[in-house]
């Protein structure tokens, strides 16, 4: 009996010992997991630290180096936004990068407007990529279930490109008020390279002004159980001021594949006035809007 005790008696401390070694083991591995999840958090504080010195010195390089003086560019209220020569159905919302007219027709915009800085182009803001259709406009909204199966892109008019600036300006610029059916070759391919290209003129100009949208036909064809309008064709006018002088141009692109040299899209303001019934950049001087609207060279626009 005194030796069957015994045997217990071992027994049970063996136990004991294995489970105080394990009880170790298991504290052990939690110390061990809160050091590394706090070496990743002072990690990733410094990572975030490191691309906001860059960014800054990003800024400040372009303010230095490319940039003119913000004080040279004269400053005209809403100058971005057009008026209509027609009377169009339209809700207009002011989003925090753009401003739509949403057309409760066709259920696209009339025009997409905004300005795009130097500092906004070098924004650190990841593309949202979630479409959604947009809370404040009232009554019927396209969805992105309109355009699944279409054989059309939802091609932004806004680009998400030039929003990286302010995580909301990036949300709202996936509203399906911002976006149109588009061909999937002219939306990878040159409407992209114009988006580019505008962001390219807004770093060395300090500022562009920017307007864009559909051209609609009367018979247009439609998409999606809202019957969502597709586009004939799209425009896109661009205004900024360079060597103390306004500048305009304008470029209209057929809605289907191609590719050719942005030049070639180009066409003057006036042209696109016509095509949209649009009347761009009239809080300008009448003798300034007048003369920089004729223009309709890529080159000249450049110069």
């Amino acid at each position: 009996m005194k030796g069957q005790n015994s045997k217990t008696a071992l027994a049970f401390a063996l136990a004991m010992a294995i489970c105080l070694i394990s009880c170790n083991d298991h504290a052990a591995e939690k110390t061990e997991e809160k050091i590394i999840e706090k070496a990743i958090d002072k990690g990733v504080e410094k990572l975030e630290e490191g691309l906001n010195i860059v960014f800054d010195k990003a800024r400040d390089y372009y303010k230095e180096h490319i940039s003119p003086d913000s004080s040279q560019v004269p400053y005209y209220e809403r100058l971005e936004i057009p008026q209509s020569k027609k009377k169009l159905k339209e809700q207009v919302v002011e989003h925090k990068g753009y401003t739509v007219s949403y057309n409760t027709t066709w259920l696209i915009p009339n025009w997409v407007a905004y300005e795009l800085t130097d500092e906004e182009v070098v924004g650190q803001v990841s593309r949202a990529d979630k479409f959604v259709p947009d809370p404040d406009i009232k009554g019927r909204c396209s969805t992105t279930d309109d355009y699944k199966g279409s054989g059309y892109d939802r091609g932004h008019m806004a680009p998400a490109g030039d929003m990286k600036w302010d995580a909301k300006a990036m949300e709202e610029s996936f509203y399906t008020t911002n976006i149109c059916p588009q061909n999937h070759n002219l939306n990878a391919g040159d409407w992209k390279e114009l988006e580019e290209q505008v962001r390219d003129w807004a770093i060395k100009n300090e500022k562009v002004y920017v307007v864009c949208g559909p051209i609609v036909k009367k018979n247009y064809a439609t998409v999606g159980a809202n019957n969502v309008a597709v586009p004939d064709s799209f425009y896109k006018v661009v205004l900024m001021y360079r060597d103390g002088s306004w500048r305009s141009l304008g470029f209209v692109f057929a809605n289907k594949a191609g590719n050719k040299p942005l030049d070639t899209y180009a066409k003057s303001i006036d042209e696109v006035e016509k095509l949209t019934g649009l009347d761009f950049f009239s809080v300008l001087p009448d003798d300034i809007e007048n003369e920089i609207e004729k223009n309709g060279s890529f080159e000249e626009f450049e110069r």
